[in-house]
């Protein structure tokens, strides 16, 4: 029998093998002709609940508004936990989301 024992649980610093967060990098707030390539690639990082960064994580770029397209559509993401795309403009108001699947929260990440 054991006396005097006890564990000491932190739950907030468990590690998932998820991931948590998806942050922008770069890519935010451009302006282009339409049909054209923004000048600048959409980043973003995606981070563990201990803000840790993760690679290999499959990331999605989908065009929300504006009929535009994305090169790649989805990627891993690198060493540095970051995935890049380029965007393409489409015609009016233009609108990218960028996600992961699993994601805790949130599970969207819009750029404008």
């Amino acid at each position: 029998m054991l006396s005097n024992y006890s564990k000491d649980y932190d739950i907030e610093k468990k590690l998932w093998s998820a991931p948590d967060t998806i942050v922008k990098v770069s890519g935010d707030n451009q302006t282009a002709m339409e049909n054209q390539v923004l000048a600048q690639p959409i980043k973003v990082k995606i981070l563990d609940n201990l803000n840790r960064l993760l690679k290999n994580i499959f990331t999605y770029f989908t065009v929300s508004k504006g009929g535009g397209s994305t090169e790649p559509k989805s990627m891993k993401t690198d060493a540095k936990g970051i995935a890049t795309t380029y965007w393409t403009l489409g015609t009016g108001e233009q609108a990218l989301t960028a996600s992961v699947k699993n994601l805790m929260v949130p599970k969207y990440l819009p750029y404008r």
